[in-house]
Protein backbone atom coordinates (compact mmCIF):
# COMPACT_ATOMS: atom_id res chain seq x y z
CA UNK A 1 0.00 0.00 0.00
CA UNK A 2 2.76 2.26 0.78
CA UNK A 3 4.86 1.69 -2.18
CA UNK A 4 1.37 2.45 -4.31
CA UNK A 5 0.67 5.74 -2.37
CA UNK A 6 4.61 6.23 -3.24
CA UNK A 7 3.54 6.18 -7.14
CA UNK A 8 0.40 8.07 -7.32
CA UNK A 9 2.24 11.04 -4.99
CA UNK A 10 4.94 10.87 -7.84
CA UNK A 11 2.24 10.59 -10.57
CA UNK A 12 0.14 13.88 -9.03
CA UNK A 13 3.77 16.10 -8.98
CA UNK A 14 4.15 15.15 -13.01
CA UNK A 15 0.63 16.79 -13.94
CA UNK A 16 -2.40 15.44 -15.13
CA UNK A 17 -3.15 12.16 -17.33
CA UNK A 18 0.19 10.35 -15.74
CA UNK A 19 1.05 7.13 -14.06
CA UNK A 20 4.16 6.40 -12.32
CA UNK A 21 5.35 2.85 -11.21
CA UNK A 22 6.85 2.20 -8.24
CA UNK A 23 10.42 2.30 -7.96
CA UNK A 24 13.01 1.89 -5.26
CA UNK A 25 14.09 4.85 -6.05
CA UNK A 26 10.99 6.50 -5.35
CA UNK A 27 11.02 5.17 -1.81
CA UNK A 28 15.00 6.27 -1.03
CA UNK A 29 14.43 10.12 -1.95
CA UNK A 30 10.74 10.24 0.30
CA UNK A 31 13.05 8.69 3.34
CA UNK A 32 15.75 11.10 2.28
CA UNK A 33 13.41 14.10 2.76
CA UNK A 34 11.71 12.67 6.07
CA UNK A 35 15.31 12.76 7.60
CA UNK A 36 15.78 16.36 6.24
CA UNK A 37 12.76 17.35 7.98
CA UNK A 38 13.66 15.39 10.93
CA UNK A 39 16.94 16.53 11.19
CA UNK A 40 15.56 20.64 10.88
CA UNK A 41 13.15 19.85 13.36
CA UNK A 42 15.94 18.70 15.71
CA UNK A 43 18.56 21.67 14.97
CA UNK A 44 15.77 24.46 15.44
CA UNK A 45 14.89 22.67 18.97
CA UNK A 46 18.47 22.48 19.78
CA UNK A 47 18.94 25.82 18.97
CA UNK A 48 21.51 24.99 16.11
CA UNK A 49 19.33 27.46 13.55
CA UNK A 50 18.83 31.17 13.57
CA UNK A 51 17.25 33.81 11.87
CA UNK A 52 18.59 36.99 10.00
CA UNK A 53 17.34 39.46 8.77
CA UNK A 54 19.63 41.99 6.37
CA UNK A 55 18.65 45.06 4.09
CA UNK A 56 19.36 44.04 0.05
CA UNK A 57 19.24 47.41 -2.21
CA UNK A 58 16.71 49.58 -0.31
CA UNK A 59 16.90 50.13 3.30
CA UNK A 60 13.03 49.49 3.69
CA UNK A 61 13.17 45.79 1.85
CA UNK A 62 14.28 42.62 4.40
CA UNK A 63 15.78 39.88 3.46
CA UNK A 64 15.25 36.72 5.75
CA UNK A 65 18.42 34.42 6.22
CA UNK A 66 18.82 30.77 7.85
CA UNK A 67 22.27 30.39 8.98
CA UNK A 68 23.54 27.48 11.08
CA UNK A 69 25.23 27.89 14.38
Amino acid sequence: MKNGDIAMYQAKVAGKNCYRFYSRAMDQAVERRVRIEQDLRGAWERGELSLLYGSWARPDWRRRSCTWN
